[in-house]
């Protein structure tokens, strides 16, 4: 149980870690989207050349790629974080469950065992007086069945 809520907690903080991340490269994508906004205005102007204005405009997609991909693994790490805190729950609920043990389940638990070893005895003592007997007289000098091979009596 305990490494359960230790692991709930160590996903808790990967949570965290992602959502910092990704606030992180929401800012950055914040100030890429000005410069490209920017650099439209000045390019429309005739100041910037346009390899300049595609330069910021792709440095745009790919930060909001990256952004996407963030936010992506945040819901992911959320959806981990719940799955632990479920693993939790159904431990603590299996844990409840098993400590309410009533006298009726201890009675029929005893009376189970008692029954196992009364067939147990059983086939101890069915062990002790069986006998094989041989259909002939002799005596075995080398087996020449394989197992799972019925024995057929051979004619002399």
């Amino acid at each position: 149980m305990e490494a359960l809520r230790s692991a709930a907690q160590v996903q808790e903080a990967a949570v965290n870690s992602a959502r910092a991340n990704a606030a992180r490269i929401e800012a950055e994508t914040a100030k890429f989207d000005r410069d490209a906004r920017r650099y439209r205005q000045l390019f429309r102007q005739g100041a910037v050349p346009a390899i300049e204005l595609d330069t910021r405009e792709l440095a745009l997609v790919s930060k909001t790629r990256e952004l996407e991909q963030a936010q992506r693994e945040v819901e992911q790490a959320q959806r981990q974080l719940e799955q632990a805190i479920k693993r939790i729950e159904q431990s603590a609920q299996r844990v409840r469950s098993v400590s309410q043990v009533r006298p009726e389940d201890i009675v029929r638990a005893q009376t189970q065992v008692q029954s196992a070893l009364v067939q147990l005895e059983r086939a101890r003592v069915e062990l002790n007086t069986a006998a094989v007997i041989s259909p002939i007289n002799g005596r075995c000098s080398k087996s020449t069945r394989k197992t799972a091979k019925p024995w057929v009596p051979r004619a002399f």
